[in-house]
């Protein structure tokens, strides 16, 4: 008696009558190479015994006696809405924070500027005295810069700065030009210098008997 060799086929999905299936499907032992996207609709074979083969299972579909069935996916993400939404809370907590930048100058410029404005009137009052000859310092409030009498060289405060000079009138040489002069016994003819930068202000005191600089202001 020879002995049968049993053969196995390729082809799952048949009916009880042994006759193929209309839509017959191989054993799939892998996952395709291509997954779907997300958003996308996608086949998968189940791994459970109920279905005709196994095969890789997942999230995305099962596989039963009746063919493919199909699945979708959640996408991740933010819609429309949530990032219009997110956009109007974020200008609406600008609008209500105080701008850390303002249109004057910063403290710190201004007091630079204070301080860069006494040096130059002491330098003046120590150049009457060593040399024993009247010495100026002539201010343009409106070019925002300064000089010293026989130095050809200009100083430039910052143009943020709002100056205003008081002095006497003999030393007004222009509309928007003055001087503070020094003599050499160490006296001046006095005035003073506001600086003003937004709600900052600094004042340039010069005392007319002693020609002593002095800056107050906050």
């Amino acid at each position: 008696m020879v002995a049968r060799k049993k053969t196995r086929t390729s082809i799952v999905g048949k009916t009880a009558k042994n006759k193929p299936h209309e839509n017959y499907v191989k054993h799939v032992p892998h996952p395709p190479p291509n997954l779907p996207l997300e958003g996308e609709v996608a086949l998968a074979p189940s791994t459970s015994r109920g279905g005709l083969g196994r095969g890789w299972g997942g999230e995305c579909g099962k596989f039963h006696n009746s063919g493919w069935r199909f699945a979708t996916r959640v996408s991740a993400g933010f819609t429309l809405i949530e990032v219009l939404v997110v956009m109007v809370l974020m200008l609406l907590t600008l609008s209500l924070v105080p701008p850390l930048f303002s249109s004057g100058a910063s403290g710190v410029e201004l007091k630079a500027a204070a301080r860069q404005l006494a040096a130059g009137l002491r330098k003046a009052r120590s150049q009457a005295v060593t040399s024993r000859r009247e010495a100026a310092l002539e201010l343009n409030v409106e070019q925002k810069y300064f000089n010293l009498g026989g130095d050809k060289k200009t100083y430039r405060l910052p143009a943020k700065v709002d100056l205003s000079l008081f002095t006497a009138e003999s030393e007004r040489t222009g509309e928007k030009i003055g001087s503070v002069r020094f003599f050499p016994d160490g006296s001046s003819t006095g005035g003073r210098v506001t600086l003003t930068g937004g709600k900052q202000e600094y004042r340039v005191d010069i005392d007319w008997l002693t020609g002593q600089v002095s800056i107050s202001g906050s």
